[in-house]
Order: C-alpha cells, then sequence, then structure tokens
C-alpha cells in the first residue's frame, strides 16, 4: 500500500512540475499576460515542494527519491516540450535519456 501511495505522490510531483514549467514557458512568451501564468508556476512549485517533503518522509536515503525524482522529472519535461510546445530534440538528448534509464534501473537493483 505504501508503495502505491509514494508512487502517486511522484505522480502528483512530476505532473505538477511539468504544469509549473509550461506556465512558466507561458509567462516568458507572452509578455502582456504573464502575470496569471506566472503565479500559477509558483503556486505549484510551492505545492512540489510539500509534495517532496511528504515523499522524503518515507524514506531512510535522500539520494533514492532525488535520483528518482530527477530522472522522472527530465522524461516528462522532455516528452511535454516535445509534445506540447512542439520542441525538437537532439540526438545528444536522447543517448543522454537513454543514459538516464540504465541509471535509474541500477539504482533500482536491491
Amino acid at each position: 500500500m505504501l508503495k502505491y501511495f509514494i508512487g502517486i505522490l511522484f505522480a502528483l510531483l512530476i505532473i505538477a512540475e511539468c504544469i509549473g514549467d509550461i506556465c512558466f514557458h507561458k509567462s516568458i512568451r507572452d509578455p502582456k499576460n504573464h502575470k496569471p501564468y506566472l503565479l500559477i508556476g509558483l503556486m505549484l512549485y510551492l505545492c512540489m515542494g510539500f509534495i517532496y517533503y511528504e515523499i522524503l518522509k518515507k524514506y531512510d536515503n535522500l539520494a533514492i527519491p532525488n535520483a528518482l525524482y530527477q530522472c522522472f522529472s527530465i522524461l516528462a519535461v522532455t516528452f511535454v516540450s516535445i509534445v506540447i510546445l512542439k520542441e525538437k530534440i537532439t540526438n545528444t538528448k536522447i543517448i543522454g535519456i537513454i543514459v538516464i534509464l540504465i541509471g535509474l534501473a541500477i539504482i533500482q537493483i536491491q
């Protein structure tokens, strides 16, 4: 049960980050209407702090949840930047993502 709860917290953390990043991106790209996007992005990042705090309470080791968060964050934000923001991805970035996935698999070995 605890494993599912932590998974839900990680999912909420990543979703909040992706939406917050989109809001920040829109606030930079739309100078006339930037304040609402900026405020929403800031509120989401504040929520991320509370969610991450709850995740850390479930671990006795800081390295593992941080590595998981960083990995999933990079994957999710890359997906959002390609699919929603229509940004291009280079071969170097693809290789970097593969290395991240390998690293995630390695740290999960008990």
